[in-house]
């Protein structure tokens, strides 16, 4: 019997689930081990003078090709015109990103106080051109649902990154041991992608395409460039009023807990936004695959983020070092924010697949207005401080984006929470075990066994719970890993 487009649709996204997640647990290992090597071998100040760069870079991309990337996966229709007319909007804004990077680096390098973030900086507009050359086979890739070859791609280019930054650290380059590290992954990455891709660049503009991608994309842009803002707020607050080591802490916080957003949560995104698109129509059929969604993300990152609150002590004395300890409670705290933002993709996913990201830009606004007076407060007092603010603005606009998305969705509150009961009650279960049965029994013990001892306890609790609550969780498995 012939599938369905439903069933076709799930069957795709369920390999490309599969692609992506193996390599992105991949790479999560990959740059976590890069990362603690780094961190041994530079100094707090050297992720700090990063920290900063990045804020401009990121702003950059956040407006880069307008959004045309987004509207191209969300449009059911795409023609060469669509795609070469991205491409070319992308090459354009490359210049003109690279442009105003130099003719304001000085500028910003004073501001900071830091002399090196104008070389830094201008080195870092070349990863505008390799961007502008990767949009479209990406978003090709993506709009056929060929993860596998996507996140084998993505996978190589990190080891690169790997290589790349602990050989230039380990030769005394400092901080430009991560600059050349990210340009090296990105060329590579780029060239892989229009080698596998098939695409051929045409250099053509189209009006009328243009006019088609702009409508969606400009609507994507405004909620880029508001997230942006309100991600980098924080670094910009701390970098300046702070100083580049407590930024250096926040920085090393920030990656470790953004790690499982970005691999795991936004990959979910990325793949399941072109399947999404494709069931805007179809609303009890897109409902049971949002609920599928919640359910398996609740599974991956609850675990990892509540765990991350309880190992945080251990993990940066056995990893990072009697220097990075101030990290600790940032860790902890911005755990708590990595929830939340791993949540607040499905609440993404929505606004973007039903064509109204609109939403999600007032959203944003709103929560820049409120995050800026709080943290010029916050700063204050102290890092930990700034820390906590974010995390309480976080969890006041993640319920006004769910609120937002499950009505538009005509989804229940009572459906979304049902499919969080398992994961939930199984995190809730391992918490109390590592608080009030090992933790005591354990306190004495050297901390490379306390982690091994509260990971390995924690993860054998939590799957059996799993498994012992959900009885076909073992066969859903098995048909992702067949699919």
């Amino acid at each position: 019997m012939a599938e369905t487009k439903f069933e076709e649709i799930q069957r795709k996204s369920a390999r490309g689930i599969k692609w992506q997640g193996m390599a992105e647990i991949f790479m999560r290992l990959l740059q976590f081990m890069v990362t603690i090597v780094l961190a041994r071998l530079l100094m707090p100040k050297d992720f700090g003078l990063i920290s900063v760069a990045l804020i401009f870079t990121q702003l950059a991309f956040a407006v880069f090709d307008l959004g045309f990337s987004a509207a191209l996966v969300q449009k059911k229709e795409v023609q060469e015109k669509h795609l070469s007319t991205t491409f070319v909007v992308n090459i354009f804004s490359a210049v003109v990103f690279t442009l105003l990077v130099f003719s304001l680096s000085s500028a910003i390098a004073s501001y900071f106080g830091y002399r090196q973030l104008k070389s830094i900086l201008r080195l870092m507009t070349l990863i505008f051109f390799f961007y502008a050359f990767s949009s479209v086979p990406r978003v090709l890739l993506m709009r056929t649902l060929r993860f596998k070859r996507l996140s084998s791609l993505q996978a190589l280019s990190t080891v690169v990154y790997g290589t790349v930054g602990i050989a230039l650290a380990w030769s005394g380059w400092g901080v430009w041991s991560i600059v050349f590290a990210s340009l090296c992954e990105q060329l590579v990455l780029t060239l892989l992608l229009n080698i596998f891709s098939f695409w051929r660049i045409k250099w053509k503009f189209d009006r009328e395409a243009f006019k088609e991608l702009a409508g969606f994309g400009g609507r994507v842009l405004g909620t880029r460039v508001s997230a942006y803002f309100n991600n980098n707020i924080p670094n910009f607050v701390i970098g300046k009023w702070l100083g580049a080591q407590q930024l250096g802490y926040f920085s090393i916080a920030y990656q470790l807990t953004e790690f499982p957003v970005q691999r795991i949560s936004k990959n979910i995104l990325k793949v399941m936004f072109p399947a999404f698109s494709k069931l805007q129509d179809s609303a009890e059929e897109y409902n049971q695959l949002l609920l599928k969604v919640v359910y398996y993300m609740a599974l991956l990152v609850f675990p990892i983020f509540i765990g991350l609150i309880l190992i945080a002590p251990f993990f940066v004395h056995i990893f990072y070092g009697a220097r990075w300890q101030a990290a600790i409670v940032p860790i902890q705290l911005l755990s708590l924010m990595g929830l939340l933002r791993s949540y607040w993709v499905i609440n993404s996913l929505v606004f973007l697949s039903k064509g109204r990201p609109a939403v999600e830009l007032k959203i944003n606004i709103f929560y820049a207005f409120l995050t800026v007076p709080v943290l010029i407060y916050a700063i204050r007092v102290d890092l930990n401080t700034v820390v906590m603010a974010v995390v309480a603005i976080m969890f006041v606009f993640y319920q006004v984006g769910l609120y937002k998305a499950l009505q538009m969705v005509r989804l229940s509150y009572h459906r979304f929470f049902k499919a969080l009961i398992v994961p939930a009650f199984a995190t809730a279960l391992f918490v109390l075990f590592q608080q009030f049965v090992l933790l005591p029994q354990t306190g004495g013990l050297q901390p490379v066994w306390q982690l091994i001892l509260t990971i390995g306890s924690s993860a054998v609790l939590y799957i059996v719970t799993v498994v012992l609550l959900d009885r076909s969780i073992i066969v859903k498995l098995k048909g992702l890993m067949r699919s």
